[in-house]
């Protein structure tokens, strides 16, 4: 088992998002192989990525603090505490 501290984790798993958010990529300085977890800080008023769909993923977001925005079928959602999203492939 590989076990990896935030704070040790390698530049090479962090990415910025327009200097405005950042994003730390745990599960890849992992063995997970199928589950992925980040860890988004986003500067208020600002978004962690662009917009974007998937097909064949689950996401899963918990709010730590603050509260952000969700674009989900052309809606907005307010998120406050936690949100989930089920594979769609799976639901069809």
């Amino acid at each position: 088992m590989k076990l990896l501290n935030l704070n040790d984790l390698p530049e090479e798993l962090k990415l910025s998002f327009l200097g405005k958010a950042h994003t730390h990529y745990l599960s890849r300085g992992t063995n997970a192989e199928k589950l992925r977890v980040n860890i988004d800080n986003v500067e208020p008023n600002n978004k962690s990525c662009k917009y974007h769909s998937h097909s064949r993923q689950e996401e899963f977001f918990i709010i730590l603090s603050g509260s952000g925005v969700l674009r989900f079928d052309e809606k907005n959602t307010k998120l406050i505490k936690m949100i989930s999203f089920p594979n769609l492939l799976e639901k069809t």
